[in-house]
């Protein structure tokens, strides 16, 4: 019961995360992309222990982040 949960999670959360890394990459709203870089950040902050597994998609799909 337990590993069905947490797979159920897991599953959620990558889930999230593709749609805000696409909307990180939204061509027609600076806005769009800004507030994906927020929400990015803050799963990223609660979740730090994929942080390397999520840095490296960034690069590898050349997401361009302002600091």
């Amino acid at each position: 019961m337990v590993d069905t949960m947490d797979k159920r999670q897991l599953e959620t959360r990558q889930e999230i995360f593709r749609l805000l890394l696409s909307a990180a990459q939204d061509k027609e709203s600076e806005w769009v992309r800004q507030e994906a870089a927020r929400t990015l950040a803050h799963l990223l902050n609660i979740d730090y222990r994929t942080l390397i597994i999520y840095i490296h998609l960034f690069i590898v799909k050349e997401i361009q982040l302002s600091l």
